[in-house]
């Protein structure tokens, strides 16, 4: 495969959202922008917004006025109308489930918010329910999923009511260690959730946790965590994870693993690292997490300040380095590659945006 960079954009904090024809991101400065990937030119932008989504031929973008959320509505770049207070959005079907945070002191403690549900086509407000609860993800038009305090909490939107709870604390403590210190005993934290075929699958300390979205009942738990000094070495820090094919794939520093989604089975667990690059040995990769595309898991890989892009193989596990990166000028995380048909998106951690060419 040959990689040939196309264009730049600069000051790219965040991608929002990538549509057919657009990829909606968050500006360095809070502008929010529409980038045309045809002609490949910034269409427009608009300062003080933080959030925003494409409905139709009209996008919604979250303007703060004051310290007030207020939602403009554009088409085209043109401001076509203000709406009403809100933020966080959360899309399906026609409606937009969104959050307005409600401050009940200077300290910003005991915060409570107003869950909203917004008919989008009527661009008017159906809901409110006042709660404790935010969001952090959207089962269906019903139901969400929030996280509190590290514990997870299945909430009823109409009737404003918790469904189950669920205690990461339940999980019990990992060790956790480093060269220069003895290792200690640590409270579990949650990282990251996913809602995948009727499941939610939580990413903690040392573990993936998967429990069942209707009933929160926990149907299978992966501890990578060990015990022993002389093993801490090949503990696995689940972070991100990745879905393809019924299994859940995780990349760390240095090991790579692939789980059954159903059973929590371990189908591949392998350390990757110990490869050469020129002549340098990759001892640990910095980041964590793979994109897949294609059979393969990408990531960008920096060795003595060069950047690669390299894949691993699903199946064997086995590192290939896929093409240099010298117009990259910063390390590049998993999650912000993209590909879509001929083109591979990349945005690197001082916030611009490469868009590559890919041909055979």
């Amino acid at each position: 495969m040959k990689y040939r960079i196309v264009t730049v954009v600069d000051k790219v904090t965040s991608i929002r959202a990538w549509e057919k024809d657009f990829v909606l991101y968050l500006k360095r400065n809070q502008a929010f922008s529409c980038f045309d990937k045809q002609t490949l030119k910034v269409l427009w932008s608009y300062a003080d917004c933080y959030h925003g989504f494409l409905y139709g031929d009209k996008f919604f973008l979250n303007i703060a006025i004051s310290n007030t959320p207020d939602v403009v509505s554009f088409n085209n770049g043109e401001l076509i109308k203000h709406l009403s207070l809100f933020f966080n959005f959360h899309v399906l079907n026609k409606y937009c489930y969104a959050l307005q945070v409600i401050k009940e002191n200077e300290e910003k403690e005991n915060v409570k918010y107003n869950c909203l549900k917004f008919d989008i086509e009527k661009q008017e407000i159906v809901k409110i329910n006042e709660s404790i609860y935010p969001f952090d993800l959207l089962l269906d038009e019903k139901n969400y999923i929030s996280t509190l305090d590290n514990r997870i909490f299945k909430v009823d939107f109409e009737a404003n009511t918790v469904d189950w709870e669920y205690h990461i604390s339940d999980l019990g403590p990992y060790m956790d260690w480093d060269y220069l210190n003895p290792p200690v005993w640590e409270k579990r934290r949650y990282y990251n959730m996913y809602y995948v075929d009727g499941m939610v699958f939580l990413s903690v300390s040392k573990g993936v946790v998967a429990l069942a979205a209707e009933t929160g009942k926990q149907l299978w738990w992966v501890d990578f965590n060990t015990t022993e000094t002389s093993t801490l070495f090949y503990d696995i820090d689940p972070y991100y994870l990745s879905f393809a094919d019924g299994k859940i794939y995780i990349r760390d520093w240095g090991q790579f693993v692939s789980i059954d989604m159903k059973t929590g089975e371990i189908l591949m667990r392998k350390k990757y690292i110990g490869f050469k690059v020129g002549d340098e040995i990759v001892d640990n990769t910095m980041t964590s997490g793979i994109k897949i595309h294609n059979g393969k898991g990408y990531f960008v890989l920096d060795v003595q300040a060069e950047l690669y892009l390299t894949s691993l193989d699903l199946k064997t596990g086995e590192v290939r380095i896929e093409a240099e990166l010298p117009d990259v000028k910063d390390q590049v995380s998993a999650e912000n590659i993209h590909f879509e048909g001929n083109r591979m998106y990349l945005r690197d951690n001082a916030s611009f945006l490469y868009v590559y060419e890919v041909t055979e």
